[in-house]
């Protein structure tokens, strides 16, 4: 699971005013996607901001292809779409989390077979 999820988010970037690659994360000491455990476990302040959005929202704007995208936009549109449906597929109880205001740590986790919370960390900068 850690190579397919891995393997599917290498090369992207998550574009804001800054480009953030995906980096995989596991979480076994936490058997819970909740914000505020998800933040402990990752080293995000208590009392960060924090937002839910759901997993077809986050990807809209990447899987959109526009009229004006050459080969290589296109190209990384059909990897996130690949990726976004490797998640729901391998991942149950879904979530994806925005925590902080301008500098936002970005996590998508959900639970793997085994119950382990798994997912992948990115961020953006949002003025």
């Amino acid at each position: 699971m850690v190579s397919r999820i891995s393997r599917a988010a290498e090369g992207l970037t998550y574009i804001s005013e800054t480009d953030a690659p995906f980096e995989y994360v596991e979480l076994p000491q936490i058997d819970d996607v909740e914000p505020g455990i998800v933040a402990a476990a990752v080293g995000i302040a208590k009392g960060t901001q924090v937002a839910e959005v759901g997993l077809e929202k986050f990807f809209a704007r990447l899987l959109d292809v526009k009229d004006w995208f050459g080969p290589i936009e296109k190209e990384q549109a059909k990897k996130f779409r690949r990726l976004r449906d490797l998640l729901d597929k391998e991942l149950t109880d879904i979530k994806v989390y925005r925590f902080g205001k301008i500098r936002i740590d970005i996590l998508i986790l959900g639970k793997n077979r085994d119950g382990t919370v798994v997912g992948l960390r990115t961020f953006s900068v949002e003025t």
